[in-house]
Formats: C-alpha cells, structure tokens, sequence
C-alpha cells in the first residue's frame, strides 16, 4: 500500500474517531443526565418509602420502650417509695429520740443558766444600790453646798437692790425738792411777768 494512502487512511480514521466520540459523548452524556434523573427519582421515591416504613416501626418500637419503661419505673418507684417510708419512720424514731435527750439537756442547762444569772443579777442590784446611795449622798453634800453659795448671792443681790432703792428715795427726794424750787420760781416769774402785761 501507498504511504499517502495510509496516511488518508489514519487521518480519515482520526476525524471519524474524533465526530464518533462528540456524537457519542453527546448522546451519552444525555442519556446519562437523563439516566441520574430517573435514577435520582426512583432513589428519592425509594428513600421515602423506606423513611416512612422506618419511622412507622421506629415509632412502634419507642411506644413499647416507652410502656416497657413507665411500667419498669413504676414498680422500681413504688419499691423506692415503700424503702423510704420505712426509712423515714426509723430516722423519725431515733430523731425523736435525741430531741428528747437534747431538750432534757438543754433544760438542765437553762436551769443553771437561770440561778447563775438570778445570783449575777442580785450581786448587781446590791452593788446598785449602794451605788446609788454613796451617789446621793454626795449629790445632797453638793447641793447643800450650791445651796449655801446661792443664798450668799442671792443675799448680796438683796443688799444691793436695798442700796439701790435707797439710792433712788434719795434721787427722788432730790428731785422733789428740786422740782419745787423750780415750782417756785415759775410762781414768781409768772408774777412778775403777768403784771407787767397789764
């Protein structure tokens, strides 16, 4: 065979392989794309109906779990309730039992509290009242002396109110004597002076 013809040949065979591929790559990738869409559908419808099924016997299963559990729980609740009813009862017991011991202690204590207090409290009122006592003894020395100062001002005082009243009776008698003298000369100058008018 002629070279030339081979390679018309090749090249021939190249540009068929090359329009085989696009046609055939066209057409596949459509029948492709078509295929997923079918199969995207067929999985989807697939998916749903195994979701449903799956969730109807998931809802199944969890309602006898949950029976199962309330029922469990009720019995093991009961049980519990029962233990600490009598826990309960047997703590109440013994508590009763140490308050009592604790009340007839702690009466016991206020007692001596009470008389200790009762003795502490007549201690003070005697040591009170002497307190008291030594207290007014000394107020009344203080005020007898208070007193005593008083009555000396209040005596000073008088005698100067005295001395002031007998300054005044003099002032006032000088003033008498003094206001007739002037009484007198108006009666002269009024003599003098009414004839002198006539």
């Amino acid at each position: 065979m002629d070279q030339g013809l081979i390679e018309y040949l090749d090249r021939r065979f190249n540009e068929l392989r090359t329009d085989l591929r696009q046609e055939l790559g066209g057409e596949l990738r459509r029948e492709l794309s078509g295929f997923r869409e079918e199969f995207r559908d067929e999985l989807r419808q697939e998916l749903s109906g195994f979701r449903e099924e799956f969730r109807g016997e998931l809802r199944q299963e969890l309602s006898g779990l949950r029976e199962e559990f309330r029922g469990e729980l009720r019995q093991e609740l009961s049980g519990l309730r029962e233990e600490l009813r009598v826990d309960i009862a047997a703590s109440a017991a013994g508590l009763r039992s140490e308050i009592v011991a604790s009340a007839v202690g702690l009466r016991s204590d206020i007692a001596a509290s009470a008389a200790e207090l009762r003795s502490d409290i007549a201690a003070s009122a005697a040591e009170l009242r002497n307190d008291i006592a030594a207290s007014a003894v000394e107020t009344r020395r203080h005020f007898d002396v208070v007193a005593e100062q008083l009555m000396d001002k209040i005596q000073l005082v008088g005698e100067g109110v005295i001395g002031v009243d007998q300054k005044v009776d003099r002032l006032a008698a000088e003033m008498r004597t003094e206001f007739q003298n002037v009484d007198r000369r108006f009666l002269h100058l009024e003599a003098r002076v009414i004839p002198v008018r006539d």
